[in-house]
């Protein structure tokens, strides 16, 4: 098991609700407690289908097309986060979505 710095009254205590999900996940496998109820679930994307993309969609259109995925913490998530580079779209030109994409490529091949 992985360190829960939740349970520890340190100046090491998380502050990302993320990591607070994941040590009460831990603390539910041990038996200590239920699982919590989510506020802001975590959807997901598989990096197969991520690299699939040729353009940004919404999170509604990807949700209504079943192609996001409850994270329940299984696995690993990575979580990619970029500015907008345009006012009415956030990668008008598809330069985040390609590079982030070769990121992932790249690493698959190492």
């Amino acid at each position: 098991m992985w360190p829960c710095f939740w349970d520890n009254p340190s100046p090491l205590r998380p502050t990302s609700p993320l990591l607070a999900h994941a040590c009460a996940l831990r603390r539910a496998s041990q038996g200590k407690h239920e699982l919590p109820q989510l506020v802001y679930p975590m959807y997901t994307v598989r990096q197969e289908t991520f690299l699939t993309f040729s353009t940004m969609r919404p999170h509604e259109e990807l949700l209504s097309e079943q192609v996001l995925e409850l994270f329940c913490g299984q696995g690993i998530a990575i979580f990619v986060s970029h500015q907008w580079v345009g006012t009415k779209h956030p990668d008008p030109q598809m330069k985040h979505l390609g590079a982030t994409a070769g990121g992932f490529e790249e690493d698959a091949s190492a």
